[in-house]
């Protein structure tokens, strides 16, 4: 893969992340354009404020560039308030029939690899095209919806602001793959 083409997809997922603020620290965030800060969505969730979180959440950048018109949200999850663990989520419904599509969990293949790399590179919606952002006409998104989940084997090391922490019975609150078991149902509230 060209280093011109890695550079072009960080700074995609930058802008995936600050949707259409400007992140500049001396202004307000405009009540009409979204917050550039990170979106924390268990808050919303904890108190049923469902659409909120959703409204928040939705991101419009592959509509923006024509890239799809299947619905996309993205933000974080917290999977341990003692540690301060959030895990960052993107999740793309698919084009075709979204309401009764499969729903596919998509986490990184390697340590330090961010989900959205596999969204830019290998199956989402959008890729590069002599450097230039375009739909991707073969992608799992036709048919299935996917959760990019960031995901790492020492996620609580790589994400939490103190130690990791031990559930009461020694062990550690880790589903599948090493995802918290809070997670799938704190996505699906979305």
């Amino acid at each position: 893969m060209e280093l011109a083409s890695l550079w072009k997809c960080l700074v995609l997922a930058g802008s995936l992340c600050l949707a259409s603020g400007d992140g500049s620290p001396q202004e307000s965030p405009n009540p009409s354009s979204p917050d550039p800060r990170p979106l924390f969505l268990t808050p919303l969730i904890r108190n049923c404020s469902y659409e909120e979180a959703k409204k928040k959440s939705e991101v419009h950048l592959l509509k923006q560039y024509n890239i799809t018109n299947a619905s996309a949200y993205s933000g974080y999850i917290t999977v341990n308030e003692t540690t301060g663990s959030n895990l960052f989520f993107f999740f793309i419904e698919a084009e075709n029939n979204a309401t009764d599509a499969p729903l596919m969990l998509w986490t990184p293949g390697g340590p330090g690899l961010s989900a959205l790399f596999a969204m830019l590179l290998q199956n989402g919606p959008a890729e590069f095209v002599n450097g230039v952002l375009s739909r991707r006409e073969l992608t799992i998104q036709k048919s299935m919806s996917v959760i990019y989940l960031d995901v790492d084997r020492n996620w609580p090391e790589l994400h939490a602001e103190s130690s990791r922490v031990r559930n009461k019975n020694g062990g550690h609150n880790e589903g599948y793959l090493g995802i918290p078991r809070s997670v799938p149902p704190a996505l699906s509230k979305l």
